[in-house]
């Protein structure tokens, strides 16, 4: 039984001529497609996807596809973004996964590391479906070589965290995670962070890709998605405990968002369709 706790929220093989609706899950999402290929969108911006081809989604991005040649096949798994963070614990590893710099391309050729990926795909399959003793530390030894693999060979793909002011944006961006249900105010994050505000936003933009405050804003926004799908409270509860203020301005920045108010988003069926 998966718990709060688990890394791998869902791990699967699959071999279809389906795709997947929009939709979205606050976790980690990986993708290697075996056969077949699809058009997969990923926050409105469209990518070609076919055989040996990585999709990495991160817990804040909306996401569909369409079948462009069947069977589609493909192994996928998500990742529970609180415990990856915590299990990994470097964050310019899990940056392939977290962050999306302006030139981050989620959808990528990966051919040079088949045999690394059938491996971590065939381990966490394996351990998704049998209740085994050290069934989270197995998956995170091997998603931490996934990553570490990823690393060395498509160092292309991960933000460059070279720079100063990189161990404090992640972690801010950690405390973020963490307390944005709090009433945070960037000015004083930056200050007891000993950050000046305006270099922690450039910072923080070129590694994220986000601005503190967008990254704020999605990650509650986020969190809010899941409880209007996951439970029955009223939206201004939602609110409440997503860290908004001011339920007239939840509702408006969903909207903007979303395209659909919280209410809309709650009576979709996006959630009842097989993601993959």
């Amino acid at each position: 039984m998966k718990t709060q706790d688990s890394l791998i929220l869902e791990a699967r093989y699959k071999n279809s001529n389906s795709c997947f609706n929009n939709h979205f899950h606050d976790a980690y999402e990986m993708i290697y497609v075996m056969g077949g290929s699809i058009s997969v969108t990923i926050e409105k911006k469209e990518y070609v996807a076919s055989r040996n081809s990585l999709i990495l989604i991160s817990n804040l991005e909306n996401h569909s596809a369409r079948l462009l040649e069947a069977p589609f096949e493909r192994y996928y798994t998500t990742i529970s973004t609180p415990a990856a963070d915590r299990m990994i614990g470097t964050p310019a590893l899990i940056s392939i996964l977290k962050n999306r710099p302006a030139n981050f391309i989620p959808v990528f050729d990966a051919s040079a590391i088949e045999k690394e990926l059938l491996l971590y795909f065939g381990t966490v399959v394996s351990e998704y479906d049998e209740n085994r003793d050290f069934q989270n530390e197995m998956c995170a030894c091997s998603l931490k070589q996934l990553l570490i693999t990823l690393f060395r060979t498509y160092p292309e793909h991960f933000p460059n965290s070279e720079s100063n002011a990189a161990s404090v944006v992640y972690k801010i961006q950690k405390y973020i995670d963490e307390h944005y249900a709090e009433q945070l105010l960037i000015e004083e994050i930056a200050r007891t962070h000993y950050i000046d505000l305006y270099h922690l936003s450039h910072s923080f933009k070129k590694l994220t890709g986000y601005s503190p405050k967008q990254y704020l804003i999605h990650t509650r926004l986020a969190h809010a998605k899941e409880l209007l799908y996951h439970t029955q409270d009223p939206v201004g509860t939602i609110s409440f405990k997503c860290g908004f203020s001011d339920t007239s301005n939840f509702i408006r920045l969903f909207k903007a968002e979303v395209g659909i108010t919280p209410n809309q988003y709650r009576k979709q069926d996006i959630h009842k369709n097989p993601i993959f």
